[in-house]
């Protein structure tokens, strides 16, 4: 709080604790107490302002009393006055970009967290698409290898950056629900039988249930879903 006292304060106390405040300003004849140091620089900057314009009156009515009628006052009090509005000014804004200079950088330390967490995660579901192709000696390395045509097809056909992350998501974790098939299923050499193809066609329904799970994979979760499908409409899992 700024206390009224009879002559500007010759001292500034900056304290969370209010009863340090209050012996200081017992113990001093003249003190500014404030809460905080965004708080002190604005009362501060009030004082300046203050003093300036007792300055500038003062220094008015002295040169108005020892010169000519017809010699105007000098102008350092006022500018002294202007100076102290400009000071006070820029506290005022110092003070109140704080909080948000602080929340904008509280918010961009969440996002780089968040990407993080998005990489990490990202990370985890390709060690487990690893792990799923260990599983099917078949098709090591499919993943990649669609990853790779279908990013140059995107490419050449133009393609905005957005699509082709969602491409090549959908196009690594595209075959991740095998790992709901029976290993005897996709150890199979031979043509499948009725029983295995269908345990075979639950995998793009699971990959999407899984990846639906990662904000940053749900726009690819429809092309998990449906890379079995066909044009005329043979595919799986909805054809």
């Amino acid at each position: 709080m700024l206390r009224p006292r009879t002559s500007d304060p010759d001292m500034t106390d900056v304290d969370d604790d209010p009863h340090v405040r209050a012996t200081v300003s017992r113990l001093r004849a003249s003190v500014v107490a404030a809460s905080c140091g965004s708080l002190a620089f604005l009362l501060l900057g009030i004082v300046a302002i203050h003093r300036a314009w007792t300055a500038g009156v003062a220094e008015g009515r002295d040169a108005a009393a020892g010169s000519d009628p017809g010699v105007l006052p000098p102008l350092d009090g006022l500018l002294l006055v202007i100076l102290g509005f400009v000071a006070l000014g820029v506290t005022i804004v110092l003070v109140v970009r704080g909080p948000f200079d602080r929340a904008r950088a509280q918010a961009e330390e969440l996002v780089i967290a968040n990407r993080r967490l998005q990489e990490t995660t990202l990370e985890t579901f390709a060690a487990l698409g690893a792990a799923v192709e260990a599983k099917d000696r078949y098709t090591a390395g499919h993943g990649l290898r669609v990853t790779l045509v279908s990013i140059l097809i995107a490419q050449e056909l133009g393609l905005a950056a957005d699509e082709l992350d969602t491409l090549r998501h959908a196009a690594t974790f595209h075959d991740i629900g095998k790992i709901a098939v029976p290993d005897h299923v996709l150890h199979r050499t031979g043509r499948l039988s009725d029983a295995d193809f269908e345990a075979m066609k639950v995998h793009p329904v699971e990959g999407a249930r899984i990846c639906a799970k990662l904000a940053v994979l749900r726009d690819a979760v429809p092309l998990i879903r449906s890379h079995h499908e066909r044009i005329d409409g043979r595919g799986y899992p909805d054809g």
